[in-house]
């Protein structure tokens, strides 16, 4: 195929238009066009309020001899799914439903393998009522929630599918979401997103798919325990009864598994603690927001809500981001433990709330915390989980306080409020105290650093609600780097973000794929043998 690159139009013009402009660009007539696909999508608002979309094609033609020097070399697809005798004498386990797990069991499914799928929660159905009980009511049930259940945790967030690793199984994550129901366009587009309410179409799908070849899915049934001879898995014990022969279990929990961390570290897994970071959502009007970004806000009509990154290295040597940012979403109770508070980000794929929210966290590393546990982080996670569910006054209502009176300036007379979108509710009271003082001095100078940087944050008085602290896991399991095996227990495979070797929907998948790709290779080349 041809590729044309770097085809800009107007924002308010679309596909349709950039294709004929590239057409006009190559000197291609129409009719010699045989197909026509966008390879790559963004946005150019450095001049803004003039704003373009700017786009690759790929384009196949009658005849690509005039145009060879732009000819595309197409990649091969990087997986094969041809199925193959089963090289497992009993079937493999997939610990969790979360991305990680599902694009495991995925393949294995796919491959012919019918592998047996442990999820803590409920299925995507029930489990998002028993979440909206939580938010209405507050009423929270520790095993099917925000963070456990169907999709794992990314179910309720804004869908993400941006990542930095460069990996070739990228592009086959997203095929596989388009596959299961997700807009073609998150191949291309430059900051895909899919919005809980697509995703839970999605996984529903993903996990059709997989009974429909053999796979069995288990809900509301928790791995509690890991069954070893001389050093090797021989099963796994769910919910503290059943007994399910394996050989081969891929450990794909979510990072707010704490229970099922300290079992492991019980059980003598290798694990080690790992940086994160801490902070609060920060909430703006999302007119605001696309005002400063596009310079109209008239534009996000055509683009969509817009987002933010914005970074600082505070005085105490400490990287301070904002982080999940949530364009027109809500900021959502996301507890796990009772007494103990946390807070994310949500939004729908139209992204049309009044408000945009994103994290401001501070990074932590294991040398902040006595001791050498490798759960220590962990600890200090719930040490303040516990202090905001106690601020925030009990029923999981979340503390909250402008970002005037966080940070003891005095807003413009004529500063406007935003108003808090947290479920179950907030209450207004003191942030200042939940985070040591050397944390709360970097997010102050960030805070103050970042109200300079996006135009209307001053005028529109902002409002933080607290606390955010699961935005990675505290903990990575060790692993062989080539084998994705335990170093410690052989069959046992930790994969995703609760591991502490991913970060976010897409990267999880890529692991949980990877693993399961070499975990297959594996055991067929020593079935041969």
């Amino acid at each position: 195929m041809i590729r044309v690159r770097d085809v800009r139009v107007p924002h308010h013009q679309g596909e349709a238009q950039a294709l004929a402009k590239a057409l006009r660009i190559m000197g291609i007539p129409p009719e010699e066009v045989v197909e026509s696909l966008v390879e790559k999508l963004s946005v150019d608002a450095r001049k803004k309020p003039e704003v373009y979309q700017v786009f690759t094609f790929l384009l196949k033609l009658r005849n690509e001899t005039p145009y060879e020097k732009w000819r595309a070399a197409l990649v091969s697809p990087p997986v094969d799914y041809s199925r193959i005798r089963s090289p497992f004498s009993h079937p493999p386990v997939v610990v969790g439903a979360g991305p990680s797990g599902l694009f495991a069991a995925y393949y294995l499914a796919k491959k012919g393998l019918r592998p047996l799928i442990f999820e803590r929660g409920e299925r995507v159905g029930p489990r998002t009522r028993t979440v909206e009980s939580f938010w209405s009511e507050g009423i929270l049930d520790p095993e099917s929630n925000v963070q456990f259940g169907e999709g794992g945790a990314g179910t309720f967030s804004d869908g993400k599918l941006t990542t930095r690793i460069k990996d070739p199984l990228v592009g086959e994550v997203l095929q596989i979401l388009v596959d299961n129901g997700a807009p073609r366009d998150i191949i291309y587009k430059n900051k895909a997103h899919l919005g809980t309410d697509q995703l839970k179409r999605i996984v529903i799908n993903m996990r059709n798919t997989i009974e429909s070849l053999g796979g069995v899915f288990y809900f509301q049934s928790k791995v509690t325990d890991w069954q070893l001879d001389g050093g090797r898995i021989s099963g796994v014990v769910v919910n503290d009864e059943d007994r399910f022969e394996t050989q081969t279990v891929i450990m794909a929990m979510g990072n707010s598994a704490r229970d099922t961390f300290e079992a492991l570290y019980e059980k003598g897994v290798p694990m080690v603690a790992k940086p994160f970071a801490v902070g609060f959502r920060m909430e703006h009007p999302q007119t605001v927001i696309d005002e400063n970004q596009y310079g109209d806000p008239e534009i996000a009509t055509y683009l969509g809500a817009a987002d933010y990154k914005l970074t600082y290295k505070a005085s105490t040597g400490r990287s301070v981001y904002t982080f999940c940012m949530c364009p027109g979403g809500q900021v959502i109770g996301a507890a796990s433990e009772p007494g103990h508070l946390v807070v994310n980000g949500m939004s729908e794929y139209a992204r049309d709330r009044v408000n945009g929210n994103s994290a401001v966290i501070v990074s932590v590393s294991p040398e902040d915390f006595e001791g050498d546990h490798p759960l220590r982080g962990m600890h200090f996670q719930r040490s303040i989980e516990k202090k905001a569910y106690e601020l925030g006054g009990g029923g999981y209502r979340a503390p909250a306080q402008s970002l005037s009176r966080f940070l003891r300036n005095d807003s413009p007379a004529t500063a406007r409020e935003t108003m808090p979108s947290h479920r179950p509710g907030v209450r207004f009271t003191e942030l200042k105290g939940i985070y040591p003082e050397e944390l709360e001095i970097s997010l102050i100078e960030a805070l103050e650093d970042f109200q300079k940087k996006i135009k209307g944050f001053r005028e529109w008085d902002g409002v933080l609600t607290g606390v955010e602290t699961r935005s990675s896991s505290p903990v990575r399991i060790l692993r062989n780097p080539t084998t994705y095996e335990s170093t410690g227990i052989k069959g046992l495979y930790p994969v995703g973000e609760g591991s502490g070797h991913a970060g976010g929907i897409t990267s999880s998948a890529v692991d949980g794929l990877k693993a399961a790709l070499e975990i297959v290779i594996r055991f067929s080349i020593i079935a041969k043998t």
